[in-house]
């Protein structure tokens, strides 16, 4: 069984209507980091009347560990994104145990 001590979800953005993706960081008790990448999607339906009905779906990927576990335990995670940048960095401070 696996601890997970930390969640972080990045906001979802579009890539186009109906669908987005947003990634999910998240690190062990053992200090192991990792990401789960989510795509979600909304379609609508046809309807009778005037509620329109919608069908969702989500897809997970488990991406592999991005950091190995190294006897440190992670105190928080946190996205950084630059000022007019499309690209996010996952921080992460550590605390030593030693």
């Amino acid at each position: 069984m696996v601890t997970v001590s930390c969640l972080l979800l990045s906001y979802g953005w579009d890539l186009h209507y109906g669908a987005g993706e947003s990634l999910l960081a998240f690190s062990t008790a053992k200090g192991n980091i990792g990401l789960v990448k989510v795509a979600q999607t909304l379609q609508s339906s046809p309807s009778i009347g005037l509620v329109q009905e919608y069908t969702t779906s989500a897809v997970f990927d488990v991406q592999g560990p991005i950091c190995e576990a190294d006897k440190r335990s992670v105190t928080a995670l946190s996205w950084i994104q630059p000022p007019r940048r499309n690209v996010r960095y996952l921080s992460f401070p550590t605390f030593s145990d030693a």
